[in-house]
């Protein structure tokens, strides 16, 4: 079994009194949301993702199929932070928000890793705009293939012989 992170005093222990994981972390969050990143409770949730930052990244490695210790752990915390910006009131409204955290953290990590494998990126994508209008020949010029063109020349070739 794999130690979990506990929970360290949070900065306002009245409001956090008696609150389990899931509830500490929809209240920081939502103080995060009022009050910004340079709140007590931003520290508090990043001590949090600190601590958990390195087992997670030893998972996404194993189901990505990579080397043990490929991901670094602030990559996990740079995505934490993502989807901690771009969905608060998701986080806020799920009902097990660490949860909702790892998977979203989780898919996105194995997003970048299989672009980054096909080294490609999220953006890529093949334009209309980048094929040819027609068929583009490579090698001889298109009056060299012409003049060997029987339908061109006029003249039917023989068909071959059965060697009698």
């Amino acid at each position: 079994m794999q130690p979990t992170a506990t929970l360290s005093p949070t900065p306002d222990t009245m409001a956090a009194d008696g609150l389990g994981p899931d509830d500490m972390l929809r209240l920081a969050v939502e103080r995060i949301r009022a009050e910004g990143w340079e709140s007590p409770w931003a520290a508090w949730l990043f001590e949090q993702l600190q601590a958990r930052c390195g087992a997670w990244a030893a998972k996404v490695d194993q189901r990505c199929n990579r080397r043990p210790g490929t991901l670094p752990p602030e990559d996990v915390l740079t995505a934490c932070w993502h989807t901690i910006t771009r969905f608060p009131d998701a986080i806020i409204a799920a009902q097990a928000p660490w949860a909702y955290l790892w998977t979203a953290v989780r898919n996105e990590l194995a997003v970048d890793i299989t672009a980054e494998s096909v080294l490609s990126t999220r953006q890529a994508r093949r334009s209309s705009a980048d094929r040819p209008d027609r068929l583009v020949r490579v090698g001889l010029e298109t009056h060299h293939l012409d003049t060997h063109s029987p339908a061109l020349s006029g003249t039917v070739p023989a068909p071959p012989s059965n060697g009698l």
